[in-house]
């Protein structure tokens, strides 16, 4: 694969320090919009400047804390499970499971990536896989169980490739940060409300006077984490505008020249034919998708501006339309 330079540099070394930097901009501009916003509200109220520092406050402790556990918490909002046969038996064969590392094993050397690589399982019918991380060993790919029963071993490898190519370029730590800045009131919300369920059952449950007091304190924290998450809504629906449609042609370029055009074209072709909404719940962190998890495909120019996807059909046209002489 040839490598052009610019000032000495190689073109992947200054998507690394783009990325990366990019990346400090958005946890500064989330900080930002999110103190404007409180300050609109103080002005709104016509009080002191209470939702100004209050917002100032709690946006800096998420880029600060948030950050550090962003890649966890998208895995779990995505209800995704680790790729061994202990954790995923309940709905992946074991071979399936070895197939994949061994795939996987493959995929990593030809990239001549050598950093810690995770795969983790999603257990939809849907067609889907996506990439998140921020730092070194901290990567991990997810992919569906669909994806894994519909798509052939080249084209398996068509996906992985596309995703281990936003992780090499450090697309994957700016995407992630997109997701645990202007995405995290969402993802928090999300869990928060999933977690108010549950405690909700165990407050019914509990015989133990002690016991249940303890989950109702549990559950009183919680909603004050949901309420907060809630008053950020606002910042979140920003969280698209920071991510270009270009990301997947690119990424679709270096599957064709590491697999072939028919891999690709095949792999987009049964994510149209088959697809099946992965969740509601992924609006603010879809950019970190192979495809659009809700299976919407934007044409409308509001419907861009907004989105993170270019059309399965774009892709599949750019990538008819390509030379397959390498990638940079």
């Amino acid at each position: 694969m040839k490598t052009s330079k610019v000032n000495g540099l190689s073109l992947q070394e200054i998507d690394k320090v783009t990325n990366k930097l990019s990346s400090y901009l958005v946890s500064i501009l989330f900080v930002t919009l999110s103190t404007f916003l409180g300050i609109l509200l103080d002005m709104l109220l016509g009080i002191p400047v209470l939702f100004g520092l209050l917002f100032f406050i709690l946006s800096a402790f998420q880029v600060i804390l948030g950050l550090s556990v962003v890649t966890r918490t998208i895995t779990k909002v995505v209800n995704a499970y680790s790729s061994e046969p202990e954790h995923s038996r309940e709905f992946l064969p074991v071979e399936t499971s070895d197939e994949l590392s061994t795939i996987l094993s493959s995929v990593k050397k030809d990239a001549e990536y050598e950093e810690d690589l995770e795969i983790m399982i999603i257990p939809s019918p849907s067609i889907n896989a996506l990439s998140v991380g921020m730092r070194s060993h901290d990567h991990v790919i997810c992919i569906t169980t669909g994806a894994l029963e519909q798509l052939t071993k080249e084209e398996m490898k068509a996906v992985l490739y596309h995703e281990m190519y936003h992780i090499i370029k450090r697309e994957t730590d700016y995407m992630t940060s997109v997701s645990g800045t202007f995405g995290s009131p969402f993802l928090t919300f999300t869990l928060a409300t999933r977690k108010i369920k549950k405690l909700n059952e165990k407050i019914k449950k509990a015989e133990n006077h002690s016991i249940k007091e303890y989950v109702r304190t549990d559950f009183v924290i919680t909603m004050l984490i949901t309420v907060t998450s809630f008053m950020f809504f606002p910042i979140s629906f920003l969280s698209n505008l920071f991510v270009s449609v270009r990301k997947e042609f690119d990424a679709d370029r270096y599957a064709v020249s590491k697999t072939s055009k028919t891999a690709v074209i095949e792999a987009l072709k049964k994510v149209k034919n088959n697809c099946q909404k992965v969740e509601n719940d992924y609006f603010f962190m879809q950019h970190l998708f192979f495809s659009q998890p809700n299976c919407k495909e934007t044409s409308k120019k509001f419907g861009r501006i907004i989105g993170t996807y270019p059309s399965i059909d774009e892709r599949i046209k750019a990538i008819e339309n390509l030379r397959t002489d390498g990638v940079n």
